[in-house]
């Protein structure tokens, strides 16, 4: 979960920026990495070994062996931070984080990092987060937040009938869908599975 994984939210970024796919070798990882880092200027050699890093992935250099888990923290942040900048300069972004509840205190960071950024850039972040969480950046006048209810009766049946790709659920179903979802989008997702 992203309270364990270091940086979570953005080695989906990472992966998509430069085409990798979970099943590259770490050969394939690391060509793609290069050429995509040599491509928009960045500086390959200093860049790699945290990207690899950040992407599970062994970095045959050995330029981080001996450096501090801080500094790596620290450095990761400015290069994914750069990276965002870099993407948002030629057009606009969208960072969808979901689950915003079980971040882990890298990546939070980060993305007060990136809520506090004074240069207007075109990027738009969606946070998805249960109630009980407060992201730490709120208070900034770029912020706003939207609280979603639970799903009303008719939204229920709707979610229902597109996931089970029927348009009539009848009378009987929907009243125990509804009794038993409780207006939880989630949990009509599941039900839907079986």
């Amino acid at each position: 979960d992203g309270v364990t994984s270091a940086f979570l939210p953005f080695v989906e970024l990472v992966r998509s920026s430069f085409g990798i796919r979970r099943s590259d070798t770490a050969a394939e990882t690391d060509r793609k990495l290069r050429a995509g880092l040599a491509q928009v200027g960045f500086d390959v050699e200093a860049s790699v070994p945290y990207l690899l890093t950040l992407l599970g992935q062994k970095d045959a250099s050995g330029a981080l062996d001996g450096l501090s888990a801080d500094l790596i923290g620290v450095r990761m942040r400015q290069l994914l931070t750069d990276l965002l900048w870099h993407s948002c300069r030629n057009g606009p972004v969208i960072l969808f984080v979901e689950d915003l509840h079980w971040i882990d205190p890298g990546s939070e960071g980060l993305l007060k990092t990136i809520a506090s950024a004074e240069e207007a850039l075109p990027l738009l972040v969606l946070c998805a987060f249960r109630p009980y969480y407060t992201p730490p950046w709120t208070d900034r006048g770029n912020v706003t937040r939207l609280t979603l209810g639970p799903l009303t009766e008719r939204g229920t049946v709707q979610l229902l009938s597109e996931k089970l790709g029927v348009s009539d659920l009848g009378a009987e179903l929907v009243r125990l869908a509804v009794e038993k979802i409780e207006g939880n989008p989630l949990y009509a997702e599941e039900i839907a599975k079986f």
